[in-house]
């Protein structure tokens, strides 16, 4: 995966700040600082070291420190989000959700 598309974050406090990480939230390199509501989309390349694995960890800060942190698998055309009750969803909208109070 040599990028990653946001179409929407269901939030109200911006600015947003977006990583991307390692799976364990070890690694974690800055993509972005959006100061306004998603949408529109944003795309944002990965760096390098990302670009190859086969899982990222995008990390999501909101102005009010909500935070989330999920992790995408990646396997050619297919991208998917693991939750923490060990769901699977495929992503195709490429839509995240905050909820106001994490």
């Amino acid at each position: 995966m040599k990028a990653v598309e946001i179409n929407n974050i269901a939030s109200i406090s911006y600015p947003y700040t977006i990583y991307v990480c390692d799976v364990f939230a070890n690694q974690c390199v800055l993509l972005s600082i959006i100061n306004g509501p998603i949408p529109p989309s944003y795309v944002f390349t990965l760096p390098l070291q990302f670009q190859t694995a086969p899982a990222i960890g995008l990390k999501i800060i909101t102005s009010d420190g909500c935070e989330r942190f999920e992790v995408l698998y990646c396997n050619n055309l297919e991208c998917g989000l693991l939750l923490q009750n060990g769901d699977f969803i495929l992503l195709q909208g490429g839509d995240i959700l905050l909820h106001q109070n994490c």
